[in-house]
């Protein structure tokens, strides 16, 4: 179970009524019927609570969602960062499943927020040996006006990373 403490100091940050907040509380009871951590149940539950403040604030009723309103409540959040979106994204999508599950929207969330795999451990290179910047530049045909502009570009890079 979610604790009423851990709930009421969340609550407090987001305030929203009526309706919204008799489906959050149905929401959070199925939530306690997972098998998943309270952790995870709190999580969930912290990112759907600023999700209904949206649409509170966006005077938009759960029946009435859109998949435009979950988009532009998306594009409201592109300040945060990354990681913070995508554990938001992970947590409508789940909530716009229990929506559609209940009859309460007709889409689910994976057609409007759909997974992205990718491998989050990948490296990226952050420097190149000289080997392979030479071969880069040895690319670019410097003769042809396109290539003046790409040597131009690669050449910065290379001066200030």
């Amino acid at each position: 179970m979610i604790s009423q403490d851990n709930e009421k100091r969340y609550i407090s940050k987001y305030i929203f009524t009526g309706n919204l907040y008799k489906k959050y509380r149905t929401y959070a009871s199925y939530l306690n019927t997972l098998n998943i951590t309270k952790d995870t149940k709190e999580w969930r539950l912290k990112h759907i609570r600023g999700f209904l403040y949206y649409l509170e604030e966006n005077n938009i009723k759960l029946k009435n969602l859109k998949p435009q309103d979950v988009y532009n409540y998306m594009k409201s959040i592109l300040n945060l960062k990354a990681r913070t979106r995508e554990h938001r994204a992970i947590c409508i999508r789940f909530f716009l499943n229990w929506l559609n599950d209940n009859k309460i929207i007709s889409y689910n969330g994976s057609t409007i927020l759909p997974k992205i795999k990718c491998n989050k451990h990948e490296n990226i290179v952050t420097y190149y040996s000289d080997e392979e910047i030479t071969k880069i530049l040895n690319s670019i045909n410097a003769k042809e006006i396109n290539g003046k502009r790409d040597l131009a570009i690669i050449l910065l890079f290379g001066r200030f990373g």
